[in-house]
């Protein structure tokens, strides 16, 4: 997908496609290391960085 929609010559947008992919694919990978297709979309609508953050604290955050 990101080398079917370059821009000729466009490396900075090159570059930056990919950092962010490769980013999201990190941060939102699933323990068997796949990105599901309703992660993806939980990027698109605003709410991914919000379920990260509650991965990250652990189960005892919500215990609070």
């Amino acid at each position: 997908m990101l080398r079917a929609n370059r821009e000729p010559k466009d490396y900075k947008g090159w570059v930056g496609a990919s950092t962010e992919w490769e980013t999201t694919f990190k941060l939102g990978k699933d323990k068997d290391g796949f990105l599901r297709k309703d992660t993806v979309r939980t990027v698109y609508d605003g709410s991914f960085f919000s379920k990260v953050a509650s991965k990250k604290k652990g189960p005892s955050a919500n215990q609070a």
